[in-house]
């Protein structure tokens, strides 16, 4: 009787499943199988659940995991070997490896690679990374979808000490414009004058910039680049010198009709201004 059902009858039952329904019922016969599936697989929940974890690995597949569309990996059980599994993840929008620094270029590379044509945002918060997956990065936001790409306390190798300045000329080529729409650079010591020229070039479609803790950073640079990039609605300048007062906020909204907000700090507070 349940094999006569209208698919779309079906697809609303699934809506309102539980995971652990779902897996019931994928197991009834093929017809629930075969709609539970992408259901089931696109979301994984790996994170604080090392049984999960375990089990997720080893039964994985190329033919479950191009159904997965967010995966977020928990940073104390991954390792390179698994995420080299990953290769199947040709339709993932959403990747999160925030935290993973012993994760290996190369294994990053496979799955970057894998998912170059459907990605959308990318967290690598407080990880490693080379001059390899910054030049993947790149292409995925020139040519395909990502719009969001978070890079908040990353270490770009090789570097000679953790403020070593890095320019993303890996990540960003002059005269080949990106697509991205926000970049979050927060905690990187390695952000200087230059690179911000180069974000300002090479990326003028971005709306939300959060440079928080960037201490490199002149307030010239913050000016020129709320000047030329003409899409840019909200910037996060922190704990910044230069722009530390209500003051220099309205200056900088002053630059640019389609900035909204700024958030900057005041007196050791963070605070932020809005247009009126």
């Amino acid at each position: 009787m349940m094999d006569r059902l209208p698919a779309e009858l079906i697809d609303r039952i699934a809506q309102e499943l539980t995971l652990p329904d779902m897996y019931h019922l994928a197991s009834t016969n093929r017809l629930w199988y075969q709609h539970c599936l992408p259901r089931m697989y696109a979301s994984p929940p790996l994170i604080n659940n090392e049984r999960r974890h375990d089990l997720f690995f080893k039964h994985t597949s190329h033919r479950t995991q191009q159904y997965i569309r967010h995966l977020r990996v928990d940073s104390s059980l991954i390792t390179n070997e698994q995420l080299g599994q990953l290769i199947g993840c040709t339709g993932l929008a959403t990747l999160d490896l925030s935290y993973c620094k012993h994760i290996s270029p190369d294994s990053l590379n496979k799955v970057l690679t894998s998912c170059m044509t459907s990605i959308q945002r990318i967290c690598l918060v407080d990880g490693k990374l080379a001059q390899s997956s910054l030049a993947l990065l790149g292409h995925a936001s020139r040519y395909f979808k990502l719009r969001s790409l978070d890079l908040s306390n990353t270490m770009i190798c090789p570097c000679g000490s953790i403020d070593t300045p890095h320019h993303l000329d890996s990540m960003i080529i002059t005269g080949a414009s990106s697509a991205l729409h926000e970049l979050d650079l927060s905690y990187c010591s390695w952000v200087d004058d230059t690179t911000l020229s180069n974000i300002t070039l090479g990326l003028p479609l971005l709306k939300f910039l959060r440079l928080r803790f960037c201490h490199q950073l002149s307030d010239l640079a913050i000016k020129g680049m709320v000047q030329h990039l003409k899409q840019i609605s909200a910037v996060d300048v922190a704990h910044i010198p230069g722009i530390d007062d209500p003051v220099h906020a309205r200056a900088l909204l002053a630059l640019n009709p389609l900035l909204e907000e700024i958030s900057f700090t005041h007196q050791f507070k963070p605070t932020s201004l809005s247009r009126r």
